[in-house]
């Protein structure tokens, strides 16, 4: 989904070498890399109930040590 709303927009992203080459996306090759940054996961508190959601969450606080 990330690729196609990338194509249509004049968004940027980083993200893993593998998905490319991709066809109307390009690599802009860094000399270093950046900064860290935060993510943060937005959604509406009644999709709370969704496991899918639940999944997706769980495997975020498992792997990058956020507080839940």
């Amino acid at each position: 989904m990330a690729l196609e709303y990338l194509r249509r927009s004049d968004m940027v992203a980083f993200m893993p070498s593998r998905l490319l080459p991709s066809e109307g996306l390009f690599e802009v090759p860094l000399d270093r890399y950046p900064p860290g940054f935060q993510v943060v996961a937005a959604y509406h508190p009644s999709a709370m109930s969704d496991p899918l959601l639940a999944w997706v969450l769980d495997r975020a606080h498992a792997h990058c040590g956020a507080a839940k």
